[in-house]
């Protein structure tokens, strides 16, 4: 008879002393209470499971209270890790009872590691979910980890779920997914099937543990199977002839049913690699966050963070955006991947109705940069309503610097949806408090101005950005060239104070992408009409009309509210490769540069730059000379003083 490896009873003292209090708990220090106290009482039980995680193990038959021993182990692992899984089927949700985390404590805490493979496999990877690759011959490959896998040593105690892109002659999603999964005791997402299943609540502890080997040389599949094999199925069915059922451990193609007898068969195949030549894994997020470099596409993992915020766990979708910031956030050219899974993540938290969601973006937005700052309050503001946003102004969080400025751009993001600050204490209570750090927005105006009217805001979505569209040219017909007005002398007072004040609402163009801007400011000798309007402006020199005839100039009257929006919406929502300040430093950059165009400083207050825009001549020019890419961001603004003898020129365009 087999000797035992493990401690007498040892089956009982997990199922006992481990999964059943872990079923059982309520609280948020499992792993303090629980799984240490047990570690601490059982060493010999875990000496033992290393000793059988040995390479040279998988040609040691072992009794069946090892095995069983192996299954209760396999029996908290996979209770552990449920709500890493996909929704429930099934209305009664155990995840839910799982305390978060537990599942990478537990791991490091046996003693736990998996190989960071780079390729998908069958042995190591259980399949999730599938996308369909473009060709169908394509072989599975790996876009996204839903859990880390449990290796110890050689031995698999749990694989890794995984995301997985494949053509369609080499996978069928939904019986990949779909299909009943054997060797396995419980899945949230799917139909499982092992050998406790339909016995007593203590007959199904005596189940006998599948080991799979991953050797120096070989795979070896349920080892047990050949170094004593398991009776015939009681019925004389024939055994599986699909080795993929084995080696999968579920249907691939066509889906066999769930009353396979597959508990006797074994098998082995070529290792693809060795152990001890590949890295370890180094925790699951770390791990993921690593893993989204070696992605052509990053759907998948768009696909896992939808799935955990739909089972209600925004904190891992925060927990992943911190983790990416950290690995990837402060470089200064971060890889697309980063960009494109970062905009999802605080997409998915800012879009989510639930306090929990809020209180997450909080954190990331914490560990993030002032832009991330500015989309986040823009997303909030859209899609969140001031009630449920009323809980950031409150004293939940510390008063540090990335909060209040977080505070600051949501309640301008509110206002510039004309909501009314007064209506929400909470929010007006911070904004009027005396006690609070000065913020750079608070020279803004609660309520919108004559001038703002009700801006033009963009729609977010999940997927994308509806941007307004505005052309700025006014409905009235051109001003008519007078042929032989007078066209006044002029002397140019430009300033590169004064340039880089007109042009703030744009200068995202020139820094960030391909763009480039012209603000110029004249003194003219007598006083301008309009008649002559596009002789004087081909009379400066601006680089914007070249060698443009004055006849070819289409000159359009304008207010200051039409060129605020045009600013607006400049600054805002960027040009071809910038995404802009937001809505909330937007509105700012935008008076600043009014504030240029009329000839206030910087420091002039709004009301005062509003009624100097209102006594002011404003004029848009058609931007159709070979300056301008006329690809969508080109901005021609004319400001002309109520003498009509000073003149100011915005013209900034960009392209991509």
């Amino acid at each position: 008879m087999t000797g035992m490896t493990f401690p007498d009873g040892a089956w009982n003292d997990v199922r006992h002393g481990l999964f059943d209090p872990t079923a059982e708990y309520v609280g948020d220090n499992w792993a303090g209470q629980v799984l240490e106290p047990w570690l601490a009482a059982h060493r010999s039980i875990i000496a033992a499971l290393h000793h059988i995680g040995r390479r040279d193990m998988a040609r040691t038959a072992l009794s069946s209270e090892d095995l069983w021993t192996l299954y209760a182990f396999s029996r908290v692992a996979e209770q552990l890790l449920l709500p890493y899984q996909p929704p429930a089927t099934e209305p009664a949700d155990a995840a839910e009872r799982m305390p978060a985390g537990a599942y990478e404590h537990f791991l490091d805490a046996i003693g736990a590691t998996f190989p960071r493979a780079a390729g998908f496999h069958p042995f190591l990877h259980e399949i999730v979910a599938v996308q369909e690759d473009d060709d169908p011959e394509a072989g599975p490959s790996l876009t996204a980890l839903w859990w880390p896998g449990c290796m110890i040593g050689s031995l698999m105690l749990v694989r890794a779920g995984v995301t997985v892109r494949a053509g369609a002659r080499r996978l069928t999603p939904g019986v990949a997914t779909g299909s009943t999964l054997y060797w396995a005791w419980q899945r949230r997402h799917r139909p499982v099937a092992d050998l406790s299943h339909g016995w007593g609540s203590n007959s199904q502890w005596r189940t006998r543990f599948r080991r799979d080997y991953w050797l120096p040389d070989r795979l070896a599949y349920n080892v047990d199977a050949d170094l004593k094999p398991a009776k015939a199925h009681p019925d004389g069915a024939r055994d599986i002839v699909d080795v993929d059922l084995l080696r999968y451990r579920c249907s691939t193609m066509t889906d066999l049913g769930s009353e396979q007898w597959v508990w006797p068969e074994h098998h082995s195949e070529p290792a693809p690699f060795t152990l001890d030549s590949t890295p370890r894994m180094a925790g699951y997020l770390t791990e993921l966050a690593t893993t989204v470099l070696d992605l052509d596409n990053t759907s998948g993992i768009w696909a896992l963070a939808d799935t955990r915020i739909a089972a209600g766990d925004p904190t891992f979708v925060a927990d992943l955006a911190i983790r990416l910031r950290q690995q990837y956030g402060t470089a200064i050219s971060p890889p697309w991947q980063y960009a494109s899974v970062d905009n999802r993540l605080l997409r998915l938290l800012c879009m989510t109705q639930q306090a929990a969601a809020i209180e997450q973006t909080v954190r990331v937005v914490m560990a993030g940069d002032l832009p991330q700052r500015r989309q986040a309050a823009q997303l909030l503001a859209y899609h969140q309503s001031p009630k449920q946003l009323a809980v950031l102004f409150t004293d939940r969080w510390p008063a540090s610097e990335e909060v209040e400025q977080l505070r600051s751009l949501v309640l301008h993001e509110l206002i510039l949806r004309s909501i009314k600050v007064e209506d929400i204490p909470d929010i007006a209570e911070w904004a009027t408090s005396p006690h609070r750090s000065h913020q750079v927005l608070d020279r803004l105006s609660y309520t919108l101005t004559a001038v703002e009217g009700r801006p033009a805001l963009p729609r977010f979505q999940l997927d994308s950005t509806s941007y307004p569209v505005f052309s700025g040219k006014p409905s009235a017909p051109a001003i008519a060239r007078v042929i032989g007005a007078r066209v006044p002398g002029s002397t140019e007072t430009t300033t590169t104070e004064t340039a880089a004040a007109i042009g703030t609402a744009v200068a995202s163009w020139v820094s960030w992408s391909n763009g480039q801007c012209e603000a110029r400011t004249f003194e003219l000798t007598s006083e301008l009409a309009d008649g002559a309007l596009a002789d004087t402006l081909t009379s400066l020199g601006l680089q914007c009309l070249g060698t443009t005839a004055a006849a070819d100039l289409h000159i359009y009257r304008s207010s200051p509210g039409q060129v605020w929006q045009a600013l607006f919406d400049a600054a805002a929502n960027g040009g071809a490769y910038t995404a802009g300040e937001g809505g909330a430093q937007g509105r700012l950059s935008a008076w600043l540069s009014l504030a240029g165009l009329t000839g206030c400083s910087a420091q002039t207050d709004i009301a005062e730059v509003e009624y100097q825009a209102g006594s002011r001549s404003w004029y848009t020019l058609d931007p159709t000379t070979r300056w301008f890419d006329q690809t969508g961001w080109d901005i021609a603004v004319i400001a002309v003083s109520p003498d009509r003898r000073h003149l100011r020129v915005l013209a900034a365009t960009d392209a991509d």
